[in-house]
C-alpha cells in the first residue's frame, strides 16, 4: 500500500514540550504511527492494531527495503520499553504533576512479513487523536530525512511556535530535556556547542518548510528560537546560506555566527 506523504503528524502541546529518549529509528516510528494511525482509525482498540510493514516505512524514509526492515527489527527491541513524561495539573489540588506512560500498550514484531503491530498506551491516545485546540501539526514529510532525533524534536518545538514566530525562553535544562540528552552528556557548556553543531544541520532548512531559524544559548538560557517560514527567501541568502549563529563558545555563551556551509567550531 502506498504511503500519502501529506498525512498529518498531529500532536498534543503537552506532548511537544514532553521529555523522552527515542533513537532516530524509534521517533521516526511513532511519527509514521501517529500519522498511519489517525488516516486508518487503528492503533488505538485492542482488535484495530496498527501494522506497519518495512515497505512503507522505506518509503518514508527514502531508503531500501532492507535497510527498513532492519530499522525496524532493531527498534522492536526497545521500542515497548520507551516512555514519555510530561506535565499535567492535578485536578484535586492544583498541583503540577509529572506523569511518565509508555508510549505503546501491545508490539508485536512479525519477522516473515517485516512488519510490526502496535497499540497505543491508553493514556496517551487522546494527546494523538481528539483535539480540538493547543496542538501542533505538519507534513509528515516534512521530516521523513531528517536523520538527528536533536533534529527531530527541534523542529516540532519551531512548529509549535510556528505563527508567532519565535519560541518562550526555555531553561536550558528543560530544552536538553525536551532534546532527550542524557543528565550525563554535553554537560559542559562548551560541550553543548556538539549539539548546536547538530541543529545547524542544513536538512533542517533546506528538506522543510523552515528556512532560517537562530538558535540563541546564553548562560543558562536558551533564548527563543527565531526563524523565518517563507518559500522565497531574499535574494542572495539560499537556504543553504542562511546565518545560524551560536556555534562557538565564549565565556559560558555560545556566541559565533557562521554560514551553514562554513560554520565551525571555535
Amino acid at each position: 500500500m502506498s504511503l500519502d506523504m501529506s498525512q498529518l503528524v498531529v500532536k498534543d502541546n503537552a506532548l511537544i514540550n514532553a521529555s523522552y529518549r527515542l533513537s532516530s529509528n524509534e521517533m521516526h516510528l511513532i511519527l509514521l504511527a501517529i500519522a498511519m494511525g489517525r488516516e486508518q482509525e487503528k492503533g488505538f482498540e485492542p482488535d484495530k492494531m496498527l501494522e506497519i510493514r518495512a515497505d512503507t516505512f522505506a518509503q518514508y524514509r527514502g531508503i531500501e527495503r532492507h535497510t527498513a526492515y532492519e530499522a525496524l527489527k532493531e527498534a522492536s527491541k526497545s521500542f515497548f520499553h520507551r516512555y514519555v513524561t510530561w506535565t499535567a495539573t492535578n485536578p484535586r489540588t492544583g498541583n503540577e504533576v509529572k506523569l511518565q506512560k509508555h508510549w505503546i500498550d501491545t508490539l508485536a514484531y512479525e519477522d516473515g512479513a517485516g512488519a510490526i503491530h502496535l497499540l497505543f498506551h491508553k493514556d496517551l491516545i487522546p494527546l494523538i487523536t481528539r483535539l480540538e485546540k493547543n496542538f501542533t501539526s505538519y507534513d509528515i514529510e516534512q521530516v521523513s530525512k531528517l536523520t538527528s532525533s536533536y533534529a527531530l524534536r527541534l523542529y516540532e518545538l519551531l512548529m509549535k511556535w510556528k505563527d508567532v514566530g519565535k519560541t518562550e525562553k526555555i531553561n536550558l535544562q528543560e530544552f536538553r530535556e525536551m532534546l532527550g540528552i542524557e543528565p550525563n552528556q554535553y554537560m559542559a557548556m562548551c560541550d553543548f556547542k556538539k549539539v548546536v553543531e547538530v541543529l545547524n544541520d542544513p536538512e533542517l532548512l533546506t528538506q522543510n518548510s523552515l528556512n532560517t531559524y537562530t538558535l540563541s544559548i546564553v548562560a543558562c538560557k536558551i533564548m527563543a528560537p527565531k526563524w523565518s517560514s517563507s518559500q522565497s527567501p531574499e535574494p542572495g541568502n539560499s537556504p543553504q546560506e542562511a546565518k545560524i549563529s551560536r556555534v562557538g563558545c565564549e565565556g559560558g555563551v555560545l556566541a559565533k555566527s557562521g554560514s551553514l556551509n562554513s560554520a565551525t567550531a571555535a
